[in-house]
């Protein structure tokens, strides 16, 4: 008889949606890497974090591993660790997305000989490893391990559903990071920090005019200008309605607004300036649109699920690929054949029109934002 491994119970949606928080809090500049990154090892034994990013800068951060000898170290990890742990893939840029469980099976006295362990695992308590490639090509090397004192199963099962989970926020992170560097505050540097966060940002001065666009043009979809008067428009009702109160000379409510639906989170800003500039020209109000924080991990899949008429089967195999299972992994899980597994992952990808599980995962962060 077969004993089924089941990852412990973990709030994955909760520490992501957390995790996501501090990720754009630490591409404002208002927190550090090192936190935001710790967030992804919380509760698991001896957990740390060691993130691998090449670039042409060597500014190594907590956290952080930045050099341009990424391959060099990857290497290493694959000659030795991938012996001792061979679920790790032999291609670093062939997997991207797709986490992976590494546990821990050569004697402690062996692996310590290694160079692999000697030269880089020696100064983290390494007994299991969950990991994942994040870039895919070698010019954009990119890859992130959560490493923890421990070799149970649900453990690294649990480390693994993490980085699956978190992929998108991590390649946002990758980008800014590859982009910036420790680059001091700049409008440019604001530019790529929106556009590595998928925010935008709208600036907006008297009579709706736009006054200032940075990051990713969300469009129709959240906002629109009058063609003749070129007023700023939001789609959202309650938003819009903010924008204007916020706008008005005599208002004296609070100065800012949060408001979120099934698309985004909006945040208005209301800056007064000083008495002179609001007589003449009236306030300014900025707003932000997050379109990743006004979905949850359920809100998502049930947008593919409308979006695509996804069958009950179809949606549990794409909750299985989300969250980085493998076939004979979901038939465990749900006490099914491999076979009827992978039909039922074939029946999804037809419907989705996709040519891969990556592909798919693709699709999935794309449609859901």
């Amino acid at each position: 008889m077969t004993r089924r491994i089941a990852a412990p119970a973990d709030d994955v949606d909760a520490l992501v949606d957390g995790f996501r928080a501090a990720a754009l809090s630490a591409l404002l500049g208002e927190t550090g890497w090192a936190d935001c990154l710790s967030l992804l090892a919380q509760g698991l034994p001896g957990g740390n974090v060691s993130m691998f990013v090449q670039t042409d800068r060597n500014q190594p951060l907590p956290c952080y591993f930045v050099t341009e000898g990424f391959d060099e170290i990857m290497q290493l990890y694959l000659r030795d660790f991938s012996a001792i742990n061979p679920l790790w893939p032999g291609d670093p840029y062939a997997e991207e997305g797709r986490a992976t469980a590494d546990i821990e099976t050569l004697p402690r006295d062996q692996l310590e000989r290694t160079p692999y362990y000697q030269e880089f695992a020696r100064h983290y308590p390494l007994r299991a490893t969950a990991g994942m490639v994040i870039a895919p090509r070698p010019e954009e090397s990119a890859a992130i391990t959560l490493n923890m004192a421990s070799t149970d199963p649900g453990d690294v099962l649990r480390a693994r559903e993490r980085l699956a989970r978190a992929w998108p926020v991590l390649r946002q992170v990758v980008r800014h990071y590859r982009l910036l560097g420790e680059r001091a505050w700049t409008a440019q540097g604001l530019a790529a920090q929106l556009e590595a966060a998928g925010c935008e940002l709208l600036v907006v001065g008297q009579g709706r005019a736009l006054r200032f666009r940075a990051g990713p043009d969300h469009g129709a979809a959240l906002h629109r200008c009058d063609p003749l008067s070129g007023a700023l428009r939001l789609a959202d009702p309650r938003a819009d309605a903010a924008l204007g109160e916020l706008l008005r000379s005599d208002h004296a409510g609070r100065d800012t607004v949060q408001l979120e639906d099934a698309r985004a989170q909006l945040t208005l800003v209301r800056h007064q300036g000083d008495a002179e500039t609001r007589l003449f020209c009236g306030p300014t109000v900025s707003v932000l649109i997050d379109p990743r924080r006004g979905l949850s991990g359920r809100q998502r899949m049930n947008m593919m699920v409308r979006r695509f008429g996804l069958t009950h089967a179809e949606r549990r195999a794409l909750e299985g690929i989300v969250a980085g299972h493998g076939i004979d992994e979901m038939a465990r899980l749900h006490g099914l054949s491999p076979e009827t597994i992978r039909s039922q992952v074939k029946s999804l990808l037809a419907r989705t029109e996709t040519g891969s599980q990556l592909e798919l995962l693709r699709l999935y962060d794309r449609s859901t934002r």
